[in-house]
């Protein structure tokens, strides 16, 4: 390493400088040996400065990938149970520097791009989950494979984003919210007919069809905004239910 061989050429110059004057004031032979005491603490000196310059760029190393893992936002994307992702992540990242540092740029590229490929699929995953959970995906009565498809659209959403492919992505966006739409629908119109056969056990079940059909399409204008028109059908529904309530209460 450049800053050992300064260090080696140091020790030397000190080390022949040194010699001459013995020689000089002591008159000593030509022949006199350097004593094991002196090559010990040439060699030790460099020792450590190797050290030291490892040591240093050790610190460099950690110190770029840790404003790395800031930038990607790693602590939030990597949890706990998947340290060994993170672990994994930052050998990557070292090995693209070393390829770099030595001008092996194609191979630093490769592994760089696979680096890229690992946190775009930890972030879809993580992204995911949290999208999942603020729509309480998982307790409006969709299968695991229901699931797993919502799961693989949200992640092509991503991946045509990332490519810029926009109009593409909206389309595949707007069938996925199509699809989680229509299954909380149906979810929320099973929990409301129940209730309603409950409370209301005198409402023939040609009534409860018109209430349940009313229902869905009050749902599917409020989805698409169009509150004013889904007012009235809810307000025809209320009417119908109303009537069997006053028998009830009469």
């Amino acid at each position: 390493m450049k800053v050992t061989s300064q260090v080696k050429s140091a020790v030397s110059f000190t080390a022949t400088k040194k010699q001459t004057q013995v020689h000089k004031d002591q008159k000593s032979t030509k022949d006199k040996k350097i004593t094991p005491i002196s090559i010990n603490a040439s060699k030790k000196v460099s020792e450590e400065m190797t050290i030291k310059s490892q040591m240093e760029k050790l610190n460099s190393s950690n110190q770029m990938f840790k404003k790395f893992a800031e930038e990607m936002d790693l602590s939030n994307i990597v949890t706990d149970k998947d340290k060994g992702e993170y672990q994994q992540i930052k050998k990557m990242f070292n090995e693209v520097e070393a390829l770099d540092s030595a001008g092996n740029f194609k191979a630093g590229d490769k592994i760089w791009d696979k680096l890229i490929s690992k946190l775009d699929a930890l972030t879809d995953a993580k992204e995911f989950k949290d999208f999942s959970e603020e729509l309480d995906l998982k307790s409006i009565g969709l299968s695991k494979e229901e699931l797993a498809n919502l799961e693989n659209q949200f992640k092509q959403v991503n991946k045509l984003e990332r490519e810029g492919k926009f109009e593409e992505s909206d389309k595949i966006w707007d069938k996925l919210m199509d699809k989680i739409e229509s299954q909380t629908l149906k979810h929320d119109l099973k929990t409301f007919s129940n209730d309603l056969k409950k409370d209301f056990p005198l409402i023939p079940k040609s009534s409860l069809k018109e209430i349940e059909d009313l229902f869905m399409k009050v749902g599917v204008h409020d989805y698409k905004g169009e509150h004013k028109e889904g007012d009235k059908l809810w307000g025809k529904m209320t009417s119908i239910i109303d009537k069997y309530a006053e028998k009830i209460t009469s």
